[in-house]
């Protein structure tokens, strides 16, 4: 487990700077557009200091606009936290549901690049495992990138989590099986090693069309 560590470590790193870059990207996006907002007030001001009348409902629109951009940019912050906080435990209690939708929120730029929607099913009831959260949310990125790269626009993927007395899988759904996807993960050296540093496997004879990730006996 060792030799593979500083391989992981440098392929974190890269996850964690590709996340950053993306999350920074929506934050430059917002604060565009706040200062376009700040420029319509400067107008009301130079207009105001001409003696023309204020547009109440303008200003009012200017400052909802506002509201909703800080709450955004609020929002933004909040799941970036989230993220770099994943680093601190080597190992603990993870909610499977939780981890996909913060993956899911955080690499939401670089999935609405390509087009492809993402349906998370919420299960009947919590389901954890004990790991390792940062490299858990790589693992995620990864098979959806891999699967991403093989599909058309506008198609979906669907990711749900199922519970049974072999362990817990997390299942990857997609249109159609596409081989060049499923390849990069069973062969890919990130993927390999990810799954051998989680204690996962991926689970190749299952339904077409899908790729199962499974935790054997790992259910909390």
């Amino acid at each position: 487990m060792s030799q593979i560590k500083p391989y992981l470590e440098n392929a974190g790193i890269k996850f964690f700077s590709r996340v950053s870059a993306s999350i920074s990207h929506e934050v430059k996006n917002v604060l565009a557009i706040m200062n376009e907002n700040a420029g319509l007030l400067e107008d009301s001001v130079l207009m105001a200091q001409r003696d023309v009348p204020l547009s109440h409902a303008r200003l009012e629109h200017i400052a909802a606009n506002l509201r909703k951009l800080v709450q955004r940019a609020d929002g933004i912050i909040k799941k970036m936290n989230r993220f770099a906080h994943d680093v601190d435990m080597p190992e603990e209690t993870v909610d499977l549901y939780e981890a996909i939708c913060l993956m899911v929120d955080i690499c939401a730029r670089m999935i609405e690049s390509k087009e492809i929607g993402i349906n998370v099913i919420q299960p009947e009831h919590r389901i954890t495992i004990n790991t390792n959260r940062f490299y858990l949310q790589n693992l995620l990125w990864v098979c959806t990138e891999s699967i991403m790269k093989t599909m058309n626009p506008g198609e979906t993927i669907r990711i749900e989590i199922v519970e049974f007395n072999k362990g817990t899988e997390v299942i990857f759904s997609f249109e159609a099986m596409r081989k060049e996807g499923v390849e990069e993960i069973q062969y890919g050296k990130s993927a390999t090693l990810l799954l051998s540093y989680l204690d996962a496997e991926l689970i190749d004879d299952a339904v077409p069309s899908s790729i199962h990730i499974r935790w054997p006996g790992k259910t909390c």
